[in-house]
């Protein structure tokens, strides 16, 4: 489940071959689009002006629900507390902080900062089980913008790809994560019918992105301390090429346990 895609989708429905090919009205100032995934259905209302998609927004309600469902639990990890939010795992940067004053965690760069949120990770994905890798979400309350929090993705697997970017990213499941772990240790209203939340990604003091700060804008909504509700839009959805993918034939073989008879 990406939720990123989500938003490119929203995107490629109004502006590419995809509008003709699923009869997209974009004659409508919003169109909604029901995406199902393995964790839930995903709404995406789209508003489109000229033909074309100016704002997306992914409703992440199930997936909030799903996420809750793997558990969220704080734990301890080589000192450092941190919350396991399903497959996620969300931590503080002040925290990592505290264990290692004199490290810039916000460096996306090799060096020591990088190897031991790798090492956390890696003790994550041991106690876990989580042998597909772990999806870890760094956070901190200093932003550089129009942001409340600023996000650091950092996903560790045995690719590692993701760490291979040399920017940050936005990541749609990953937001709502955050917000989850956020309402967690109430830094969220426990109570709130319509909340709103912006996040940074990344810091472009350390990691200057082309597009400037990328921000996610997030409505919630709380009950007893729980994200109930979730939508999101990323500040940066665009369709940089568009052609025809053409996949190599592989040769399917057949197997039978049975010997021919003569």
């Amino acid at each position: 489940m990406c939720g990123g895609m989500s938003q490119v989708i929203g995107k490629a429905l109004v502006e590419t071959f995809l509008r003709e090919h699923f009869n997209i009205d974009t004659s409508r100032a919003v169109q909604e689009i029901r995406l199902r995934t393995p964790a839930g259905v995903v709404p995406i209302r789209i508003a489109i002006d000229g033909g074309r998609a100016v704002h997306i927004a992914s409703v992440m309600d199930e997936f909030a629900a799903f996420l809750y469902s793997g558990g969220v639990e704080a734990l301890s990890l080589d000192g450092c507390r941190l919350l396991r939010v399903r497959d996620y795992c969300a931590l503080d940067l002040a925290e990592l902080e505290r264990v290692y004053p004199r490290l810039d965690f916000t460096q996306r760069c090799p060096g020591p900062h990088l190897e031991i949120v790798n090492r956390l990770l890696g003790r994550f994905a041991e106690r876990y089980e989580a042998e597909g890798g772990v999806l870890g979400m760094m956070y901190d309350s200093r932003p550089e913008g129009p942001g409340a929090f600023r996000i650091y993705p950092r996903f560790y697997g045995p690719e590692m790809a993701a760490a291979k970017l040399p920017y940050e990213f936005q990541c749609g499941t990953g937001t709502v994560a955050v917000c989850i772990a956020l309402a967690q240790r109430g830094l969220l209203p426990p109570d709130e019918a319509l909340g709103h939340i912006v996040f940074e990604w990344g810091s472009q003091r350390t990691t200057p992105d082309p597009y400037g700060i990328r921000t996610s804008d997030v409505d919630f909504a709380t009950h007893a301390g729980r994200l109930v509700r979730a939508s999101f839009s990323h500040s940066v959805v665009e369709i940089l090429a568009e052609g025809r993918l053409t996949l190599p034939a592989y040769p399917l073989s057949c197997t039978t346990g049975a010997a021919a008879s003569g």
